[in-house]
């Protein structure tokens, strides 16, 4: 498993783990400071995981739009 990938994975198991916790204490997981701050990361982790990893979904480029600029000789 890529490095990306295991980070996405971890970020999962920990919201999965924090909503667990705070069911089990009575408190609503959506409403955990907690949750909320695991589910902003696991965003985050998911967004670097398709820049990374390639496309999700069909025409999804994430150069698109950069162009190359091509420099010959000093």
């Amino acid at each position: 498993m890529n490095a990306p990938r295991r980070y996405l994975v971890d970020a999962m198991v920990a919201e999965a783990d924090a909503r667990r916790r705070a069911t089990e204490e009575g408190r609503d997981p959506e409403q955990c400071p907690e949750v909320a701050a695991l589910k902003a990361q696991l965003g985050v982790q998911q967004q670097l995981a398709q820049r990374v990893n390639g496309p999700r979904r069909e025409g999804y480029d994430p150069l698109r739009g950069l162009q190359h600029t091509r420099v010959i000789g000093p």
